[in-house]
């Protein structure tokens, strides 16, 4: 395994919730099938790095056409749920609305 991992996700708690649900929905607009970010585990403290946590669903509108009989997340909702998860962590750092 590589030495330069941002996180080494073994050490957190993956049950965690740092901002539930609901708090995302506050800060991030996306709604419907442009939501990719379901919560957030961890913020450090200096607010530079942040984990969150996107729920696959079996509904999802992707699920029946990307590699139809196991399904991978496509490598441009990954860079979608990174934008929305940065949203986040931008508003948390600055306390500024990261949309007006």
């Amino acid at each position: 395994m590589a030495d330069n991992l941002l996180f080494d996700i073994s050490k957190f708690d993956h049950d965690a919730v740092f901002l539930a649900s609901d708090e995302v929905a506050k800060r991030n607009p996306q709604r419907g099938d442009m939501r990719h970010l379901d919560h957030v585990i961890h913020i450090d403290e200096g607010a530079t790095m942040a984990l969150g946590v996107k729920h696959v669903r079996d509904d999802e509108f992707w699920v029946p056409g990307h590699i139809p009989g196991r399904p991978l997340l496509p490598a441009v909702l990954m860079i979608e749920a990174a934008a929305q998860l940065s949203s986040i962590l931008y508003q948390y750092r600055t306390q500024e609305p990261a949309f007006l």
